[in-house]
């Protein structure tokens, strides 16, 4: 009875949401007014409104929580705002692989409304998430419910017949008001970030330093947010000078893995250069470990952050092989001191043109044109022994075209062959030196999810000269 209660619920998201005009006591945020559900606890972090409230009766536990984010510029259509938020707000914060049911709505007020709902099982106890995206007006935003048991139902139902979009509204994305210049340890609250699954954060008074557990091959891998500091100038020479600093006790060493520079521009718009390099404690045997640092430009503030680990070879922190953490760091990083408006990346024109991958037994290509349409191509090769002294090289090949569209730091592929079924993964353009910042190649890094195990991988595809 109570996963039909929720169902309905459900159903109900987009018949009632943006609809009602009330006169008790409204509060707005962004481009939403709404009444604060009554009792309940409130928490404001990192420009996102959550309210929750929990009750236990007869040894069973109900609990609630209202996620209200922010709206953002959006050209996309309804079904991939959806989309984009389901993953931003539900997949990366549940992990859960599970399709959401859908319905679709047009208010008379113009707004597309999409709600996605599905059930969740985690720590002994199911809940049902819920996801509201609404499009419209060159805007969109969302809202997002968790529920367990059916004491909530008539709260959040009362909430979202209250809530109501004002397309003539400011966005808290698109203000100009002027930035306050916070430097020094006060600015480390500027960072916004999702940990790695299963890293611990600590809070010191000079930064925040991010730690791996230890992994069976005794390696323990850390990631430091420093507090901003005032740039330079030049990228290239601030994050020289922060690597000097944060490893001074270290001198460079030769390993398997080449010295590299990278830099690249943010999908918020940010400048950003890294600096790889393999470092030791000078004198004895001791043990090579690959150090790193990241500084990013954000107008009159540079925000500066280091790591370290074993050789990406056999590193299981940030790995060539093993695992990496490090995208989904990168694409989870924001900082409140910038604002996007009017800084927005290129992105779009760099990823204009044709990118390939090969190795020894595989291949991928893709072309990207500025029609928005896409076409690709891979190939894998497997090999069979017949005989002492003859083997069988099979090359299956794999063909196919489609749309594709940007949102912030993620890209949606739609294939003419699956339209029903878009895919839809990250992507950064960056450049990357191997001799110190001479010379450059392109590389477009595209994180996806696999089709066999739900599992996500990142390739690294370079730009095909014309």
């Amino acid at each position: 009875m109570m996963k039909k209660q929720l169902a309905i619920v459900g159903c109900l998201l987009t018949s009632t949401i943006l609809t009602m005009n009330v006169t008790a006591q409204r509060e707005t945020y962004d481009i939403a007014t709404f009444t604060a559900p009554e009792g309940w606890e409130r928490i404001d972090s990192n420009g996102i409104i959550m309210f929750q409230d929990s009750k236990t009766n007869n040894g069973l536990t109900s609990f609630c929580q209202i996620f209200l984010y922010p709206s953002r510029p959006s050209n996309n259509n309804a079904i991939e705002n959806f989309q984009v938020a389901w993953i931003d707000h539900v997949t990366k914060s549940t992990g859960t692989k599970a399709k959401p049911k859908t319905e679709t709505e047009t208010t008379p007020d113009g707004w597309t409304a999409i709600s996605g709902y599905t059930n969740i099982a985690r720590q002994g106890m199911e809940y049902t998430c819920m996801l509201v995206s609404a499009s419209g007006f060159g805007k969109t935003m969302s809202v997002m419910i968790n529920i367990a048991g059916k004491d909530y139902l008539n709260d959040v139902q009362t909430f979202l017949d209250k809530l109501k979009l004002d397309p003539n509204a400011v966005s808290n994305s698109s203000s100009n008001d002027k930035q306050t210049i916070v430097t020094g340890p006060a600015s480390l609250s500027n960072y916004v970030y999702v940990a790695p699954a299963g890293w611990i954060t600590t809070s010191y008074p000079d930064g925040i330093v991010l730690s791996s557990p230890a992994y069976n091959t005794g390696e323990k891998c850390n990631i430091t947010l420093w507090p901003m500091r005032t740039p330079g100038g030049n990228l290239q020479a601030d994050a020289n000078s922060l690597f000097n600093d944060v490893f001074k006790s270290f001198v460079p060493k030769q390993s398997s893995t080449q010295p590299s520079v990278i830099k690249g521009t943010s999908a918020q718009g940010w400048d950003y250069l890294m600096i790889k390099q393999a470092i030791g404690i000078p004198g004895g045997d001791y043990q090579t470990m690959f150090g790193f640092v990241f500084v990013a430009q954000l107008n009159d503030q540079l925000a500066a952050i280091s790591g370290i680990s074993k050789d990406p070879l056999v590193s299981s922190c940030f790995g060539l092989q093993l695992t990496n953490v490090w995208p989904a760091f990168f694409y989870s990083l924001q900082f409140k001191n910038w604002n996007p408006s009017g800084h927005q990346s290129s992105l779009a024109k760099k990823l204009f043109g044709a990118w390939t991958t090969v190795t020894a037994s595989a291949g991928d290509r893709f072309v990207f044109a500025p029609n928005g349409r896409f076409a690709g191509a891979a190939a894998a090769q497997r090999y069979y022994r017949i005989s002492s002294t003859e083997v069988l090289r099979i090359t299956d090949a794999f063909f196919g075209d489609g749309t594709y569209s940007l949102s912030n730091n993620q890209i949606i592929l739609t294939h003419d062959n699956d339209k029903n079924n878009p895919e839809i993964g990250l992507l950064r353009i960056e450049q990357e030196s191997m001799d110190g910042g001479r010379n450059w190649t392109e590389k477009l890094y595209l994180l996806r999810k696999s089709v066999v195990d739900g599992s996500e991988y990142e390739v690294c595809y370079d730009k095909q000269d014309n």
